[in-house]
């Protein structure tokens, strides 16, 4: 039976919090000598990272001799998480691009397909011009700052 953050939270003295409930604990790393923890995390929906960072602080907080905790995020149904993500930020992505990227994408079709976000663009030359300034790494990079979720574009 996998262990859900709840009862991890309550376990270290951390008050109760439901909407930690949902979430399982698929893996905890221990790395004792820089006093570290990788915790990957099942989530049914996205939850934004200063969230989850927030959550590592209090975990640090409550257990001796911890200093750090990294949070990675799984979607437990990535095609869901993605869409999610897509549905409410896309606006926020755009806006993250600069003038020409974010003309250039604003454009393009998009469509989700399990983890993967596709970018199909009109013409080659706004393939290139995605290619050449690095577009789908930077998408990829704000989702991952933003959710700590990796997705593939």
């Amino acid at each position: 039976m996998a262990l859900r953050l709840g009862e991890l939270w309550e376990s270290i003295g951390c008050s109760g919090d439901p909407d930690l409930e949902p979430i399982t604990i698929k893996e905890v790393v221990v790395f004792a000598e820089q006093k570290a923890w990788r915790l990957v995390l099942v989530v049914e929906q996205p939850i934004p990272a200063a969230r989850l960072k927030s959550m590592a602080k209090q975990i640090i907080e409550h257990v001796e001799g911890l200093d750090t905790v990294q949070v990675i995020a799984q979607p437990e149904v990535p095609g869901f998480c993605l869409s999610e993500i897509i549905n409410r930020d896309w606006p926020k992505i755009l806006n993250a691009l600069d003038e020409p990227d974010r003309e250039l994408v604003a454009r393009a079709v998009y469509e989700v397909e399990d983890e993967h976000l596709i970018l199909t663009f009109a013409e080659e030359s706004g393939w290139q011009q995605a290619i050449d300034n690095d577009v789908c790494r930077r998408i990829e990079k704000w989702i991952y700052d933003s959710y700590l979720m990796s997705f593939l574009v």
